[in-house]
């Protein structure tokens, strides 16, 4: 009896809410539309820089509510915001379909959500009075129009999810070049340096050979081993630039020689 009472109360309690957020909804979406009608004369840009992010937590919450209700999750689909300064994410965000389909819902929630939610008052207080009056019939047909207009259809959830796989797969390609490219640095800077100490031990030995032709000898010995190493490594820089596989038995031998240099620089 008494978890009977805490439940028609509590419907009471939600019916009283989403009425008094489905008119903050229609007010809203007033102001959106006055905003985009005022974009070109710049007045209507730090309305949406405000109005849009606010639709998407208010449209998120009605989800959050209508899937509890239903027993179900309601998901999202807007694509991801790039980064950049305010006006980029706000053109990222007037692009997604996703946004306009919630403006929509913000005039049918304000309107016929809103004829729902008083009758779900009425109804919840009638419950309150008479236990043989049934309960949640006008919530549930609320929580059915959200799921109708804010779940995101088969192919919009496959076109967010192909764009999340081709901005990852991006991303992936080029924090790989980008690795390559290091990599290849390292190569270049490893043979540069081998080939400077080649030209300084020829001079030396150069400078030996009248005088001490053993030090002249081991110099040279020296020099050529540095000349076959550089040489060795050249020869390993075009394949490493033409691969983008971690896997990749050249991408390892460069990574490997790459960490070798650092390691005989330190």
């Amino acid at each position: 009896m008494v978890n009977e009472v805490g439940e028609r109360v509590k419907l009471v309690w939600w019916a009283v809410l989403l009425t008094a957020l489905a008119c903050v909804g229609l007010a809203l979406f007033c102001v959106v539309v006055a905003g985009v009608a005022t974009v070109l004369v710049s007045v209507g840009i730090p309305i949406l820089l405000v109005c849009l992010p606010l639709t998407r937590r208010y449209a998120d919450f009605h989800r959050n509510w209508a899937g509890n209700r239903l027993g179900i999750t309601i998901p999202a689909s807007y694509r991801p915001r790039p980064n950049g300064n305010a006006l980029v994410r706000l053109w990222a965000t007037a692009r997604d379909p996703a946004t306009w389909r919630d403006v929509l819902w913000l005039f049918v929630n304000g309107t016929v959500g809103l004829v729902l939610c008083i009758l779900a008052i009425v109804e919840s207080v009638l419950g309150l009075l008479f236990w043989w009056w049934p309960k949640k019939t006008a919530l549930h047909l609320d929580a059915l129009l959200i799921k109708w207009l804010l779940s995101p259809g088969e192919k919009a959830l496959l076109a967010s999810r192909v764009q999340q796989l081709a901005e990852s797969r991006a991303e992936t390609v080029d924090s790989q070049a980008a690795e390559i490219r290091r990599i290849e640095r390292d190569l270049h800077d490893g043979a540069q340096a081998r080939l400077v100490a080649l030209g300084m031990n020829l001079g030396m030995a150069a400078d030996a050979v009248e005088k001490d032709p053993q030090a002249a000898r081991l110099l040279l010995a020296e020099a050529q081993a540095a000349s076959s190493q550089a040489l060795a490594e050249l020869r390993g820089l075009e394949p490493v630039s033409r691969c983008n596989c971690q896997r990749c038995p050249w991408y390892a031998r460069a990574r490997r020689q790459a960490a070798a240099e650092r390691a005989e620089a330190r």
